[in-house]
């Protein structure tokens, strides 16, 4: 399961455990549902190797050793990460799209499950399954140099890099039944040291403070206020209400919460780090239960533009059977247009540029945001997901 889906999951677990399990079923019904394309959805091209009117050509991607694992994410606007598994191993390289070439970065003796890079490109996190409820965490720079590392007994793990300086991390530890503890990693000393915050998922607005839901631990609310606490004290300061999720990026604040005017449609909204309004949209939403489907999306740090997927209409999500538009949004001007329609909803990592979009359960695609077309850089991998974890 994917930290976007773990986040979902988590909020509503307090309650009771059979309640729990209800609300869970439907959640990850949600969030990893496949919305099958309409018969007239025919403005997506797909093509398994692109000339694109750059000149620049992108080939798939050929493993030389191993079986494709999965592809992390971007590292420049030209070169990815990728993985690939060994015998009972594990190797990360780093793959340029135009010239085709590989290069090993790291090698672990272990099954790797999942890599983090850094805001700012310049490290990855490299998260190692040793044995049942055994991770390990190792952390590289570009180079492949070992900057930290450490075993965690988890059954799996969140992470919140610091934007405002990416020697820190926060990290939650996860047990098979949701019980959590928060611990801070910090790069310049290579430790770790256990601190507590009142939800394992927390957000940098700042180099010293971050932002949370409070959710209520008795009742089953489907909003939360905002809260905002420096990381070393123990009260938060409520800020905002009735959020249904929150995300940071270097000096924004993204928030969604249910349009006040159009009950169904939820309402994206973009404040500074000084909490000052920036914009907002509003795009309809599906439901399954309680929960409620947040598209994935990805947020381009340069361009100042959120891209993300739009259904056309809402509905229970059993019932909706339509595809999805891919929409941008513009921090500049506070405008939102479509990019693609005839899309799912799967994961999506936009190039620093935002010319280039990642996207498929293991990224094995590639969007050209100039040309529309989607591009196989994987084409061995199906259409299926890959199997949640939790």
């Amino acid at each position: 399961m994917t930290q976007f889906q773990m986040r979902q999951c988590y909020y509503f677990f307090p309650l009771f455990l059979g309640l729990f399990m209800f609300l869970l079923s439907g959640c990850s019904k949600s969030v990893e549902m496949q919305p099958h394309f309409s018969k007239d959805d025919t403005l997506v091209k797909e093509k398994k190797s692109e000339t694109i009117k750059s000149n620049k050509t992108i080939t798939p991607l050929h493993v030389e050793k191993g079986e494709f694992s999965m592809i992390a994410g971007w590292i420049n606007n030209n070169k990815l990460i990728y993985v690939t598994n060994i015998g009972t191993g594990s190797n990360v390289y780093m793959y340029d799209l135009f010239s085709n070439k590989s290069d090993l970065l790291y090698t672990s003796a272990v099954p790797i499950t999942s890599i983090f890079i850094s805001p700012s490109k310049d490290k990855l996190l490299i998260q190692s399954t040793i044995a049942a409820n055994k991770e390990e965490i190792t952390i590289i720079n570009q180079k492949g140099k070992t900057l930290f590392n450490q075993k965690v007994d988890a059954f799996d793990i969140s992470y919140s890099w610091n934007p405002y300086d990416e020697n820190i991390i926060l990290m939650s530890t996860f047990t098979e039944d949701w019980n959590d503890q928060q611990y801070k990693i910090n790069l310049n000393l290579a430790s770790s040291e256990q601190i507590h915050l009142p939800n394992p998922f927390s957000f940098w607005i700042n180099n010293k403070e971050v932002v949370y839901l409070q959710w209520d631990q008795e009742h089953l609310n489907p909003t939360a206020p905002l809260e905002k606490r420096i990381i070393e004290d123990s009260l938060g300061k409520e800020i905002m209400s009735n959020i249904y999720q929150v995300d940071t990026f270097r000096d924004t604040l993204l928030t969604i919460s249910f349009n006040e005017t159009k009950k169904e449609e939820t309402q994206y909204s973009f404040y500074s780090n000084t909490l000052k309004p920036i914009g907002s949209f509003s795009i309809p939403y599906l439901t399954n239960f309680s929960n409620v489907l947040i598209p994935f999306y990805s947020y381009v740090q340069d361009q100042k533009k959120l891209y993300t997927f739009k259904p056309f209409y809402s509905a229970e999500t059993d019932s909706y059977h339509n595809s999805f538009e891919l929409i941008s949004y513009d921090l500049n001007n506070n405008r939102s247009s479509t990019v693609i329609s005839g899309l799912e909803n799967e994961p999506i990592s936009c190039s620093p540029n935002g010319k280039w979009c990642l996207y498929g359960f293991y990224f094995e695609k590639l969007i050209n945001i100039m040309t529309k077309d989607v591009i196989h850089l994987y084409p061995g991998i199906s259409d299926s997901k890959p199997s949640a974890k939790m």
